[in-house]
């Protein structure tokens, strides 16, 4: 089989560094309703769509066979290429911090290998700090159990190619989650 980065079917996401130095915390409740149908033209602009329609279990198959992450939505997927070092320094750092905070609480503090998916929406997607309190609950959906459907906190490190998609209708999908809490972006320069 051909590598997810010469696969003809998946179209690139490019992933640059950004910053400001601020972070934007933003309650599940703070936007009421689902995903506006803006989501289709965001992730346009963030990617081409993929050429083949795909269903999660496809996605998942995908996801097993290369080294690539991707992002899935409404049968499509986008490559997610790797950030910065910046972005991975502030990714780490934002890890050690929830780490230290959560000990010995029954939480989980999770980098950016863990997939999340939004039921309600579809959304399949890997925040770069994932929180979980209590026990996983994993997607039914996914047969080798590596997708968690109850995050309780996550975060998004922002980079110029994604920080519209991140600040609209990413955080759009993720206020869909019932036991979502809270998304923090973190902006840097």
């Amino acid at each position: 089989t051909s590598s997810p980065r010469a696969d003809p079917r998946i179209s690139p996401t490019p992933r640059g560094s950004r910053g400001r130095s601020a972070t934007d915390t933003h309650h599940r409740r703070s936007r009421p309703g689902g995903p506006s149908g803006r989501t289709r033209a965001t992730l346009d602009r963030v990617s081409e769509p993929a050429r083949q329609f795909f269903t999660f279990r496809d996605y998942v198959d995908l996801e097993e066979r290369g080294g690539v992450k991707h992002e899935f939505l409404s049968g499509h997927v986008w490559a997610m290429a790797g950030g910065s070092p910046e972005h991975a320094r502030i990714a780490a750092n934002v890890l050690i911090l929830l780490g230290n905070q959560l000990r010995g609480r029954p939480c989980a503090v999770f980098d950016s290998d863990l997939r999340v998916r939004v039921k309600a929406t579809g959304l399949g997607t890997y925040p770069d700090v994932t929180v979980v309190c209590g026990s996983l609950e994993l997607d039914p959906d996914d047969p080798r159990h590596h997708t968690v459907i109850n995050p309780k906190v996550v975060v998004e490190v922002l980079s110029r190619s994604t920080e519209d998609y991140d600040r609209g209708e990413k955080l759009e999908h993720y206020q869909q989650i019932d036991s979502l809490e809270e998304v923090a972006l973190v902006a840097h320069d």
